[in-house]
């Protein structure tokens, strides 16, 4: 499990307490404040740079005070999520005359500790040409608020960046009226993560991560397998992903991951949408055999196959107008070498062999809010808002039959008065020749949470998620039926369970805490599930299920690694044919906002 590293960081980091003054450790705010501002000289930066302009001072110190760590916004809780097109506005038009990249380590020189010591030893910082390749303006052009907003959102995208910010100086001062400095800051993720996996076959494989390989960007990945029953090394792990080739946005990755029964080879060289007017492309191979677990017979059977996936897109964004034009195309080659079951022409649908091609349509429009203590801590968090309507069709050449596929979707998100919503439609089907329609899939999906309010010295925040899937005119076979997952249930473990109907309701609610060691956060929750699963198109009258519980999360936004969590639940409804899972240690799984840029095309998944 991923949370080892975190282990190993944390053993260090109490190393390091353990060496500290007692009063040094208590809660209150007084010592806990000046051990915050001297860990986050990256933030004292940018006030002494905002202070060429007074215009910049009360922009940034307005963005400093919202990351405070009391979890207290200058502002009313209720716009805690902040549009900062008005902050660049007001340099619209102007023309950039310098450009200057700032990288930070991860923890600042002054905060000599045998802890920051270490992580800052052990780490690279990213070079500033790296960072400088991610800029989507130069000098000589003219200030762009979206632009400023979308690049702010990519740096801080970066795995191995924690936070970045860009901040405009006016050289009217200097006599030069109408121009501007730009100072782009950075600051360092620990980017070494470390994972135990257990693969289907029963093999243990141990991972090694550096997401910034030499300050480059690039991940390395290094790993081995071993089996319980056997002391040696039974295989090898060895991946590469260069981003951003030359300043192009366009990544390579490459993968050779073999045990003693499995192995899977890929390439793949891919650039995705970055700008409004802009262009996408890709192409990936991959070769694998694997055991593969079979959700409704509960077995593991090996499998063999080989996919060539080739895509590219163009958008515009016209002048004048809000919303952006795509277009998209898409072919996917699957042939599988061993299945490991049988396949008829409406068995098996999953394991047939095929190619697909996809085009899609439509339009979009995409910006950020910033804010924080959503989904991370205290670091910025950029939530995209807009929408998206999208059309797709496509025609697929099978090993038993060919067919037509159609598929329109509707995304769309927005800040309300008490919080955030977004959400989406789809609807998508295949058509035989005679037009009959079959695997069709409907899916909607709600997501919001509230306003950040003040409890105490700390923080909360609630969240809500609803999904509703459905399919209709099912085939027979793996897949042609869903069940829950990892990832829907967090107490109950049902793999037997199965439907062609699927809601769930997911309720939590995280309490902030104020406790910070260098860095070091700690968030409280509670959490509900409950679940309705079965064949009745009448939703509410399938299986019903309910759990509950409460965790903990330990987290520090310069290390790599997701939350350390520990989790107690109790599954209070049942339909008898799960397992109770009432206690977890492990990793949070990463949580991304949706987007609305457009993706390659494909088919709505029914899973």
């Amino acid at each position: 499990m991923r949370f080892f590293a975190g282990i190993l960081m944390a053993v260090l980091f109490v190393q390091n307490i353990n060496a500290q003054s007692p009063d040094s450790l208590n809660v209150p705010s007084g010592v806990n404040e000046i051990r915050y501002i001297k860990s986050n000289e990256f933030f004292d930066a940018l006030q002494e740079r905002s202070k060429r302009s007074i215009l910049t001072e009360f922009i940034v110190s307005s963005l400093i005070s919202n990351n405070d760590w009391r979890g207290n916004d200058a502002r009313d809780a209720s716009q805690n999520l902040i549009n900062e097109e008005s902050y660049f506005c007001g340099f619209e038009g102007k023309e950039i005359t310098n450009i200057y990249v700032l990288p930070q380590n991860v923890y600042s020189d002054s905060l000599s500790t045998f802890f920051t010591r270490t992580v800052n030893a052990l780490h690279y910082t990213t070079r500033e040409n790296v960072l400088r390749k991610y800029l989507l303006f130069e000098e000589g052009d003219k200030v762009d608020p979206l632009t400023m907003i979308r690049n702010e959102e990519v740096l801080r995208s970066l795995r191995f960046i924690s936070d970045a910010y860009i901040v405009l100086t006016a050289r009217d001062s200097l006599g030069e009226a109408g121009k501007v400095d730009v100072f782009v800051y950075s600051r360092d993720h620990w980017s070494i993560d470390l994972d135990v996996d257990e693969k289907a076959s029963g093999e243990y494989g141990i991972y090694g991560y550096e997401y910034n390989f030499l300050g480059l960007g690039h991940r390395l990945t290094l790993g081995t397998y071993f089996l319980t029953d056997a002391p040696h090394i039974a295989g090898y792990i060895l991946g590469y992903d260069a981003e951003n080739l030359w300043g192009s946005f366009f990544r390579f990755s490459g993968l050779a991951d073999r045990s003693r029964e499995q192995y899977t080879y890929s390439a793949s060289l891919q650039k995705p949408f970055i700008r409004p007017t802009d262009y996408s492309a890709g192409v990936r191979y991959s070769a694998e055999s694997i055991m593969e677990r079979q959700l409704l017979a509960d077995t593991v059977l090996p499998v063999q196959r080989q996919t060539i996936d080739v895509w590219s897109g163009v958008s515009w964004k016209f002048k004048g107008l809000a919303n952006t034009l795509f277009l998209t195309g898409r072919w996917t080659n699957l042939i599988y070498r061993e299945r490991g079951l049988n396949v008829e022409a409406a068995l098996n649908p999953y394991y047939h062999d095929k190619s697909l091609f996809l085009a899609s349509t439509g339009i979009y429009r995409e910006s950020f809010y910033r804010g924080s203590y959503i989904f991370g801590y205290a670091n910025s968090e950029d939530i995209p808002y807009g929408y998206k309507v999208e059309l797709t069709g496509g025609y697929l050449w099978g090993e038993f039959y060919d067919c037509y596929y159609f598929c329109s979707s509707l995304s769309a998100g927005q800040r309300i008065p008490i919080g955030f919503m977004s959400g989406s439609i789809n609807y998508g089907s295949f058509f035989t020749q005679d037009w009959q329609p079959q695997q069709s899939v409907l899916s909607v999906q709600l997501n919001y949470f509230t306003n950040l309010f003040k409890l105490g010295t700390g923080s909360i925040r609630n969240f809500i998620s609803l999904e509703y899937i459905t399919g209709i005119h099912r085939l027979e076979g793996e897949r042609e039926r869903v069940t829950y997952n990892g990832e829907n249930m967090r107490i109950l473990e049902l793999h037997l369970v199965g439907g062609l109907n699927r809601m769930l309701l997911r309720l939590e609610s995280v309490y902030f805490s104020p406790v910070y060691f260098y860095n070091f956060r700690f968030a409280f929750y509670t959490f509900s599930d409950m679940g309705w699963l079965g064949d009745d198109y009448n939703v509410l009258a399938n299986d019903f299920s309910l759990s509950a519980g409460l965790g903990i999360r330990i987290k520090n936004d310069r290390l790599i690694f997701t939350s350390i969590q520990l989790q107690f639940g109790y599954a209070i409804v049942n339909p008898g044919k799960g397992t109770s899972k009432w206690f977890s240690l492990g990793n949070e799984p990463r949580v991304n906002a949706q987007r609305y840029r457009p993706n390659n095309p494909s088919i709505v998944g029914f899973q």
